[in-house]
């Protein structure tokens, strides 16, 4: 067992969220950011915290909105297609991951094993939507989630998840 990230709130906390990859604990990496649209509010956050840590490769990316039905998905493509490493791990700007996350991720990254995932868990909501978000993540979704996976179901949780590409 691992442990999920943290699902952050709007400001400082996505500030905080994009710094938890750029600082990551593992021999060599790229980050790859991607959204919809370069006017998005974190994009203008993650180019600051990207100027921080000028010794981690870092390229953006706008998303081709008609690859797929899903924006997330379509959001993704162009990261994925560029990436220079093997191995990928895709994280949502809510989420703060620990230093050695990512190391951690990839040593459950098993012969057999697809994907890893993490499941997050939620902290300090502001808003409605927000609770609503943390109940579900909190209350449903990451015991129902943990459980499957003892048991060795297959299941997997779309805040972050690492994947070799082949």
């Amino acid at each position: 067992m691992f442990r999920g990230g943290v699902l952050l709130n709007a400001g400082d906390a996505i500030e905080r969220a994009f710094a938890s990859v750029f600082s990551q604990d593992y021999p060599a990496f790229e980050v790859l950011i991607t959204a919809a649209e370069e006017s998005s509010a974190a994009i203008g956050i993650a180019r600051k915290v990207a100027s921080d840590f000028r010794h981690v490769p870092c390229r953006f990316f706008l998303a081709n909105r008609s690859f797929t039905l899903n924006p997330k998905v379509s959001n993704l493509v162009p990261a994925i297609d560029a990436a220079t490493h093997q191995l990928i791990l895709i994280k949502d700007a809510n989420i703060q991951l620990a230093d050695d996350q990512l190391g951690e991720l990839v040593a459950n990254l098993t012969p057999g094993t697809g994907m890893v995932c993490a499941i997050p868990i939620a902290v300090r909501p502001q808003t409605f939507w927000a609770e609503v978000e943390a109940a579900e993540m909190n209350g449903r979704s990451a015991p129902h989630m943990m459980g499957a996976s003892v048991i060795g179901l297959n299941v997997g949780f779309g805040k972050v998840m690492l994947f070799d590409r082949d």
